[in-house]
């Protein structure tokens, strides 16, 4: 006898939800690569972006881990421009770990770094900077690029973060953020609706290799005349403008040099070194300095009362005589050239070191 009763699960369709799952995956990659295909066709591409605190963060956790062997560099645009991470490398052998910032003193990350019980590498500070002499810590918003935002990155990173190796971290945050044009800014899905309902594209981000942009230059292109006086006028203009809201004075100078001295103190006391350099500088910008900041007054100041190794570049011959193209900053055949002479002087020094260390 034929039965009536059937099972409920019998009525329901069999639904293969892995091939569900692959579909869909598929789909979205397709979705994905026309979005990103359709961007590329309309001429935008990725450029090199501006660092960011968690990229810097990464670089000042790779400072610690690498111990002895570290060599920091810590400064304003010059350690950016002036010296050639890669000459570096290939003369020494030892890659430096870039941690300038520009528009900023380095002395908080000094600091930093002097606080920091696990490193004991090597520190290169650009330290003739208006941002050091000038800067009046009663008002840090006269400081045009605070370093607490990267610092704060720094601290503030997770046990995770911290764990895991620093190329594979470094890797991971570029693969989307210098690999696909629709991750730019400019290609929001916000600023895309909105450049849509208006009847246009977004625009396409100027490369901050080929341009001068918020007043400096980014990269070693060779620039037009105007270009360049424009320039030499602008980091005159803030010069200046900073110095006069500044409350630096030959007075007061021998504080910060023993806040200086403090810090570098820590870091030798471990066994690390620091290096205090003064970067080239020409023209106008170089005349100014010299009218309110003596070196007289300061720098050789400074490099009476400190432990610190010193480096000023017009005192010595491979590093004097370098025009700056806009009176502050190296181009990139220039760096090349600078950062070995540099080295040079540094090796050497480090070896009339160890022969007073011997006779002592």
């Amino acid at each position: 006898m034929p039965s009536y009763t059937s099972s409920s699960n019998e009525r329901i369709p069999v639904t293969r939800w892995g091939k569900v799952w692959i579909f869909a995956v598929l789909l979205f990659v397709v979705m994905l690569f026309a979005w990103e295909g359709f961007w590329r066709w309309q001429g935008f591409r990725r450029i090199p972006a501006p660092r960011d605190a968690n990229q810097w963060a990464l670089m000042r956790k790779d400072a610690s881990r690498q111990g002895k062997k570290a060599i920091v560099l810590i400064g304003s645009s010059r350690v950016l421009t002036d010296i050639d991470v890669e000459a570096f490398a290939e003369t020494t052998g030892v890659k430096p770990i870039q941690l300038g910032l520009s528009a900023s003193s380095p002395l908080p990350i000094l600091q930093n770094l002097a606080q920091d019980e696990s490193f004991d590498g090597t520190v290169i500070c650009d330290f003739h900077e208006v941002y050091i002499y000038a800067s009046n810590p009663s008002n840090p918003e006269q400081v045009k690029a605070s370093p607490d935002e990267f610092l704060k990155a720094y601290e503030e990173r997770s046990f995770l973060e911290n764990w895991l190796p620093t190329k594979l971290e470094l890797e991971s945050r570029n693969l989307l953020k210098e690999t696909f044009v629709f991750q730019m800014k400019e290609l929001s899905l916000s600023n895309v609706i909105r450049q849509a309902v208006r009847g246009r594209l977004p625009e396409k981000p100027e490369d901050p290799n080929t341009r001068v942009k918020n007043g400096r230059a980014i990269g070693s292109e060779v620039f037009e005349d105007s270009e360049i006086e424009r320039l030499k006028k602008y980091f005159a203009d803030v010069t200046i403008d900073f110095i006069r809201k500044g409350a630096m004075s030959p007075e007061k100078f021998p504080r910060l040099v023993e806040e200086v001295e403090q810090a570098v103190g820590k870091i030798q006391g471990r066994g690390g070194k620091v290096v205090l350099v003064c970067l080239p500088m020409s023209g106008r910008l170089l005349e100014i300095n010299e009218q309110y900041f003596p070196k007289k007054q300061y720098w050789d100041v400074l490099a009476a009362n400190t432990s610190a190794q010193t480096i000023h570049f017009t005192e010595h011959q491979s590093l004097a005589g370098y025009i700056c193209d806009d009176d502050s900053h190296l181009d990139k055949n220039k760096a090349v050239t600078f950062t070995k002479s540099l080295v040079e002087i540094l090796y050497d020094n480090y070896k009339n070191k160890q022969a007073e260390d011997k006779t002592k």
